[in-house]
């Protein structure tokens, strides 16, 4: 059983860790690992103060947390927003975040979802297109994914 639900700021401390790691840290844009002060005001931002521009949720299953998708909207423009995905180290590799992504894509499916990647990361790009991405751009460093509306 796979449930999603929005963070909590008692989340916090086990978003930093799964940020942290140094798997997630070599597929984001930036590899410095995030302050503690730094990750109060992104909770501060997006949990506590986000919605509907920031969209945080927790997937779980009869384990507990097992990772985190965002949402983060274009400026202006609640109805497109930037996907992404982050697994709990230990649930890496497993397809879980297949689940993870298509249940999270099937509660926003009224809306564009754009994703952006490093290029090698062959695990995200594959869950991605299984969940109905499409290419739309490659600029050498990341390749950048859309999915329209779902009807």
């Amino acid at each position: 059983m796979l449930d999603l639900r929005p963070a909590k700021m008692s989340d916090a401390d086990r978003l930093l860790k799964w940020a942290n790691d140094p798997v997630a840290r070599a597929w984001s844009k930036s590899a410095t690992p995030i302050t503690s002060d730094d990750h109060d005001r992104w909770m501060q931002f997006n949990v506590l103060m986000g919605y509907p521009q920031h969209i945080v949720m927790i997937a779980e299953t009869e384990d507990g947390p097992v990772g985190v998708v965002r949402f983060d909207a274009k400026k202006r423009d609640v109805l497109s927003y930037t996907v992404s995905i982050n697994m709990d180290p230990n649930y890496r590799g497993n397809g879980l975040g297949y689940a993870v992504l298509a249940e999270a894509c099937r509660m926003m499916q009224e809306n564009t979802l754009l994703a952006e990647m490093r290029y090698e990361n062959a695990a995200s790009i594959n869950i991605f297109e299984r969940c109905g991405f499409r290419l739309v751009g490659d600029d050498g460093a990341f390749v950048q994914y859309k999915r329209e509306p779902q009807e």
